[in-house]
């Protein structure tokens, strides 16, 4: 057999078996694609708290006056004009009546101007209010990832943010990422 001959066999056998590996990479595609950006999605949520606040103020009440001057004057006259009664006899009694009536009232008037009104007393009085307080706070509810596929920018929102690439399956960039079950206590193995 001629040498040339089978160089030229195991040459070609060779340039097939690279041409069906390189047709097979075309057609599979990438197992991974670069991320590009992940840029964070937030939601701003605002909490409400109410609370009550009091205060104490004293408050200051004034008993309620007497009645002007007629009181003491009033009140004078009857005394004074009792007394003037008991004194004297006669025609005399008569003038020391009206006399301790007039002397009376005007001792009974002059008490009502000294006096400064009615006593004052202070008692505590609480107020409450409900006022609410208003807290704001932003937080992650995702990623906006873009990457390249195919000489194309796209963009996914993913729920956690990812790794420097997303792997590819079957032509298709897997976006979620699976949760790993971690076995139960029951299920752990005896040690």
């Amino acid at each position: 057999m001629n040498t040339n001959l089978l160089a030229v066999g195991l040459g070609a056998l060779l340039l097939g078996g690279v041409s069906v590996a390189a047709y097979q990479n075309a057609t599979r595609g990438p197992e991974f694609v670069q991320v590009m950006s992940a840029m964070p999605v937030t939601e701003t949520e605002t909490l409400k708290s109410p609370r009550e606040v009091c205060s104490d103020r004293v408050v200051q009440r004034r008993a309620p006056e007497r009645d002007g001057l007629v009181g003491g004057t009033v009140a004078g006259a009857l005394i004074g004009g009792l007394v003037g009664n008991q004194i004297g006899g006669g025609s005399g009694r008569d003038v020391a009546t009206v006399g301790g009536a007039l002397v009376g009232g005007y001792a009974g008037r002059q008490a009502d101007r000294r006096h400064v009104g009615g006593q004052v007393t202070s008692h505590t009085v609480r107020s409450c209010r409900t006022v609410t307080d208003t807290t704001t706070r932003e937080h992650v509810v995702g990623y906006d990832v873009t990457y390249e596929l195919e000489d194309q920018l796209r963009t996914v929102r993913m729920s956690a943010k990812p790794g420097p690439t997303l792997p590819v399956v079957d032509g298709v960039v897997v976006t979620e990422v699976p949760v790993t079950s971690v076995p139960a206590i029951a299920d752990a193995p005896a040690g």
